[in-house]
């Protein structure tokens, strides 16, 4: 370069390539975060991607990396591993060859549906007991009364956070939380809302902490916001409400704000003080702030709230969020209808989603997945559907745009969007596609994958959760999920001997990511491939355009130059693997003609 005239510099491609520093050398590229790893903030201009721990329902460490955890058997050769606790029981063991084929089948072989005579006790049973609950409670209630008759009941501040019995949905009867002990430490922790309690000694751990327990409160009108105040927790209320205590303690408080590295927020706690038979709320003084939670000190137990306000600094107000796909599983007609929840990033707006959807029958349809949004200036999410498995067409998606003001208000009432889908070859298949959530420069994708099979008998016509509305209208003909029979009689192809363009149609169905058995990594196990040699075929998704399968058919040709077609077709349909799709491809190229 003669002068430094001669030189003209750039921008780099947000979310692709970054600069720390002007120079005169070319943008880098942002870094990726592992599946199953959380994005703690996103590549931009001038800084790369931070990536953080593994994510629910993954366990390891952005070093080692993130493996999912996988199914148990529950006998005593299972490993559990402590991260994934926070899942279901039958899923918290480590992932290896055992969990994912033994482990894995042998909680399927469970889901069957139980007797009739074992309907009817279980049914008997949970009567008895409700009954005798019910009985119970108006025993106390009356007890409580007679004794209280010429006393003013002191008032219960959940009728000013909470409606009324009779106005107030079922869905939005949230039940009292106890707490976990951890005598050692002296802390009381909530698991189910992520809320704890930190004492100061060993004697008022013990004296004070029996009794407490707490309750998420949901209804919209429990806490007047001011202009320009955005509520960042749900409301905390703990039970006996006022408890005083001996010791001062603290209590620390997840939000859902984005605070890492770049922070336009300003932060703080509300607790609520009785006064003249209504609910004032005021601002705690003195409390921390840190990257999820805040923590403060009280002496007495009341109800809590975090609110967060601009500091009209310039710099980012975003919050956390994450975005979870629910569905059916099972038998359903030509429509299915999938449901997208963006929620605010705690335990408590996930706990409180999947109670209601498992009233409903549905069933969470891939890993949560995180993201981040603006919430001060007006920002739309934009929903949309890629990548529809063959055999699904989008129908409605409603809403398809996220407000701004619906974000905002997200604990008031979490965003939901509806989307319906149909079959465009009149066949029931596995239901597999990708949620994209675009806000500015942004997107998220969701995986969501379903079991869907076609009705034997055709006698499937009442409305079913999750399945769209009214009738449903079953095909005939073989089933894509019905077993392709392989002559012996006839020769068959070797698989090296197969065109071009059907090698890159088998590789793109086996490419796609699936969750549990069935994926290429369970194909190339069946096929004896080395784990030394599977690695070196997932190195490949790292590469621009890379296809591990296409290398582990280059590798299995070369291996075994006479494997074919029919054997590759019995790896392809045995149990634990399943992978009809990719048999259609290969159907009709099976015999020699």
């Amino acid at each position: 370069i003669k002068s430094i005239d001669d030189i003209k510099c750039i921008k780099c491609s947000r979310g692709n390539t970054f600069s720390d520093k002007p120079t005169k050398q070319t943008c880098k590229k942002c870094s990726i975060c592992a599946v199953g790893q959380r994005e703690l903030t996103p590549c931009n201009l001038t800084h790369d991607r931070i990536c953080g721990n593994c994510d629910k329902g993954f366990y390891g460490s952005k070093d080692t990396g993130c493996k999912p955890c996988s199914a148990c058997c529950n006998d005593k050769y299972d490993v559990r591993i402590p991260e994934c606790r926070n899942i279901a029981k039958n899923k918290q063991c480590g992932y290896t060859e055992r969990s994912i084929t033994v482990c894995q089948e042998q909680n399927s072989s469970k889901k069957t549906s139980p007797k009739k005579s074992s309907i009817i006790t279980i049914v008997l049973t949970v009567t008895t007991a409700l009954l005798f609950v019910v009985i119970l409670t108006l025993v106390i209630i009356k007890c409580i009364k007679y004794r209280r008759k010429n006393r003013r009941q002191r008032t219960d501040s959940c009728t000013a956070l909470l409606p009324s019995a009779d106005e107030a949905p079922r869905s939005e009867l949230i039940t009292l939380e106890d707490p976990t002990p951890h005598g050692s430490q002296q802390i009381l922790h909530f698991d189910k809302s992520g809320i704890l309690i930190q004492f100061n000694d060993a004697n008022c751990f013990s004296s004070d902490c029996r009794g407490i327990q707490l309750k998420i409160c949901w209804d919209e009108n429990s806490i007047p916001l001011q202009p320009g105040e955005v509520q960042l927790s749900p409301v905390i209320k703990f039970q006996p409400y006022g408890k005083q205590l001996s010791k001062p303690v603290q209590v620390r408080i997840p939000h859902s704000a984005l605070v890492y590295l770049s922070n336009g927020w300003n932060i703080k706690p509300k607790s609520s003080v009785p006064h003249k038979g209504s609910i004032v709320w005021k601002g705690e003084n003195k409390f921390q702030v840190h990257n999820n939670e805040v923590s403060f000190q009280v002496d007495n137990l009341t109800s809590y709230v975090i609110i967060g306000t601009s500091l009209d600094n310039g710099k980012p107000t975003k919050k956390r969020f994450q975005g979870a796909v629910f569905g059916g599983v099972g038998t359903v007609g030509v429509d299915y209808t999938a449901y997208l929840y963006i929620f605010d990033d705690s335990e408590s707006s996930f706990e409180k989603i999947m109670q209601e959807e498992k009233s409903t029958g549905r069933t969470l349809l891939g890993s949560p997945q995180s993201f981040y949004v603006e919430t001060m200036i007006d920002t739309k999410v934009k929903i949309s559907v890629k990548e529809p498995m063959e055999g699904w067409i989008v129908g409605e998606i409603k809403p398809e745009f996220i407000t701004q003001t619906n974000l905002k208000d997200s604990y008031q009432a979490i965003p939901r969007t509806t989307v319906k889908f149909k079959h465009d070859n009149g066949r029931n298949r596995d239901f597999l596609c990708v949620f994209e959530l675009t806000a500015e420069d942004t997107t998220t994708s969701i995986c969501a994958v379903a079991t869907i099979r076609e009705d034997p008998s055709r006698k499937f016509q009442e409305h079913q959760p999750g399945f769209g509305n009214g009738s449903h209208q079953f095909v005939t003909g073989r089933n894509l999920c019905d077993p392709l029979i392989v002559n012996p009689d006839k020769p068959s192809p070797c698989l090296k001997d197969l065109p071009k363009e059907v090698l890159e149609a088998l590789c793109v169905k086996l490419d796609k990511p699936l969750k549990g058995v069935g994926n290429w990594r369970h194909v190339a196990t069946c096929l004896d491939f080395t784990e030394e040699q599977i690695q070196r075929f997932r190195n490949e998704m790292l590469t621009p355009d890379g296809s591990p399968c296409t290398v582990m058919l280059e590798a299995l040709v070369t291996k075994s130059p006479q494997f074919t077609v029919a054997e590759f077709v019995r790896i392809l349909q045995t149990r634990k693997i399943q992978r009809f799709d990719a048999v259609e491809v290969l159907e009709p190229h099976l015999h020699s003609c």
